[in-house]
């Protein structure tokens, strides 16, 4: 990992410091907003506690996930490196990809073999989408059908299952795209890497229940984030609200905006007020949500970052020869 990394995110740490700040002054000052700016300071204690425990238990849920796919690289070395990409991707999510690179940065400073270090990335990547998407799945469709209390309308529940649908059988036809004899190019080869990816998730998803489990995990909890900061305000809306509210918001991370600051929070907004949520209990929620989504992961992955640079230089990756994820 390069040594200006660690300075550079902390530079990024401090401009979102900044605009979290002036965000938030905003919303005490323009008329208008006062209830907003009531409700931020008459929130909950309790549900302001639950809702930061909640954040850290889903960061572990994260943690599990890259000791059980990482499983050459020592048990501390690979915390400190899952502690790292969360702290990247709270700082410059661009849907994930920036953490992935930081931590197969950090593996290959260590010897690992950048195939090894891809391949596992990639089902990483698509371990912890195919929770979120899968779940806008069954919930949309059960929405929509009328089996869980919330909204009703297609466009809120079978449009986003449908497009979830959608993205999942194309990802589960990528493997066909690859067949045949290998050829050359940056396109073909990117290719075969996904469907090798798509292959070790099936496999990751029928075999290791504790990463599966720790994917659930990472989904679950930051959903309960936004849903304790929302108790903490007023608003009690259904589970199912939350979680398509949560999908539609999170499509922010993909833009490369600091913290996603802007996207994030005006998708999250927008999306709790389509699914019923008032106005003011929301905005005062998605800020303490992101505030605390963004900063707990940010404070404990620079750190690690920091005890990744000053790693001792027999840290080195251990365990099995070079393998597929996809066994025979």
């Amino acid at each position: 990992m390069a040594a200006s990394t660690t300075p550079a995110l902390g530079g990024k740490a401090v401009l979102l410091a900044l605009v979290l700040a002036a965000t938030i002054a905003l919303i005490f000052a323009l008329p208008g907003l006062d209830d907003v700016a009531r409700r931020l300071r008459d929130g909950d204690p309790g549900w302001l506690i639950a809702a930061t425990a909640l954040e850290l238990a889903s960061c572990l849920g994260y943690v599990v996930i890259v000791q059980r796919l990482f499983d050459r690289v020592p048990g501390r070395l690979a915390r400190r490196i899952a502690w790292a990409e969360l702290g990247v991707n709270s700082l410059l999510p661009a849907g994930g990809i920036t953490g992935l690179g930081a931590g197969g940065l950090a593996m290959r400073a260590r010897g690992l073999p950048t195939a090894w270090i891809a391949e596992r990335s990639v089902v990483l990547f698509l371990l912890t989408s195919a929770v979120n998407v899968g779940a806008v799945a069954v919930i949309g469709v059960a929405l929509g059908v009328g089996l869980i209390d919330g909204p009703h309308s297609p466009a809120l529940t079978f449009l986003p299952a449908g497009a979830a649908v959608v993205t999942v059988v194309a990802v589960l036809l990528l493997p066909l795209a690859t067949r045949g004899p290998e050829r050359p190019g940056r396109v073909h080869g990117a290719l075969r890497l996904g469907a090798e990816g798509v292959r070790g998730t099936l496999t990751t998803l029928s075999r290791d229940g504790a990463a599966t489990g720790g994917a659930v995990a990472w989904w679950a909890f930051d959903n309960a984030v936004l849903l304790a900061a929302l108790h903490a305000f007023g608003a009690h809306p259904g589970l199912a609200a939350v979680a398509m509210a949560y999908l539609i918001g999170m499509l922010g991370n993909a833009l490369p905006l600091p913290g996603g600051i802007g996207a994030v929070d005006g998708g999250l907004l927008g999306a709790l007020v389509l699914y019923g949520v008032p106005i003011a209990p929301a905005a005062a929620a998605v800020l303490v949500y992101r505030a605390i989504a963004l900063w707990l992961p940010a404070v404990f992955g620079l750190a690690s970052m920091a005890l990744l640079r000053r790693g001792k230089a027999a840290e080195v990756a251990v365990g099995p020869p070079e393998r597929s994820m996809v066994q025979p």
